[in-house]
């Protein structure tokens, strides 16, 4: 499959975490935000939260 135009190039490394308890989602984003400033860290808390965010 190609990967579409302009997705390597990205600066910013997109992460995101579907998670039904939002403390774990928070503590999973507070530690990945101390590993590299550059992550951008989205969140869901179900499977049909994150398809919309995909």
């Amino acid at each position: 499959m190609p990967v579409p135009e302009g997705i390597l190039t990205q600066s910013k490394k997109r992460i995101l975490i579907v998670d039904d308890e939002p403390g774990v989602i928070g503590l999973i984003t507070r530690i990945l935000r101390s590993i590299d400033e550059d992550y951008e860290v989205t969140s869901a808390l179900d499977g049909y939260g994150a398809g919309e965010k995909v």
